[in-house]
């Protein structure tokens, strides 16, 4: 039998690929932090977008080490490793409202949200949520979280 050291619950998850290449992103990236240093998201403001899941968002402030998670696992899922052409620019934010909505409809939103999180300022996060996101957003699949502190993978499907 083959020595398999990942968690039997994933042991036949087809995406773990993707989640061990996230983990190792991770723990890659953790590796060039000083000690000390960890990760707090801050926000700009809140804002409507153009997009179904950028409908109501918070803008948060593009931090180097935010930038450099970000490089680092644009660099790690990019399969051929030469083009980046396909990729969005980064806009780093937290999606408060998915919707098609009219822009009235998204500035009552973004009035109510900025009101009630007004002493919300940011936060530090634990771990990054890989989602798998083809098809309609219905049928978006949490499948698992990856811890920021050490890359562990903790299944959710």
């Amino acid at each position: 039998m083959a020595n398999d050291s990942r968690p039997a619950d994933l042991a036949l998850h087809s995406s773990y690929p993707v989640l061990q290449t996230v983990s190792k992103s991770v723990i890659k990236w953790k590796s060039t932090l000083s000690k000390g240093d960890q990760l707090e998201l801050q926000f700009q403001k809140i804002q409507s977008g153009k997009l179904f899941y950028q409908c109501v968002l918070a803008a948060v402030v593009p931090s180097e080490l935010l930038v450099r998670l970000n490089n680092e696992l644009r660099e790690s899922l990019n399969s051929d490793g030469t083009s980046h052409a396909g990729l969005s620019d980064y806009f780093p934010h937290l999606s408060i409202v998915y919707g098609d909505l009219n822009q009235q409809q998204k500035e009552v939103l973004v009035e109510r949200a900025t009101s009630t999180l007004s002493d919300m300022h940011g936060f530090v996060p634990k771990d990054i949520l890989v989602v798998k996101t083809s098809g309609p957003s219905n049928e978006w699949a949490k499948l698992a979280k990856i811890s920021l502190q050490d890359g562990a993978i903790e299944s959710l499907s």
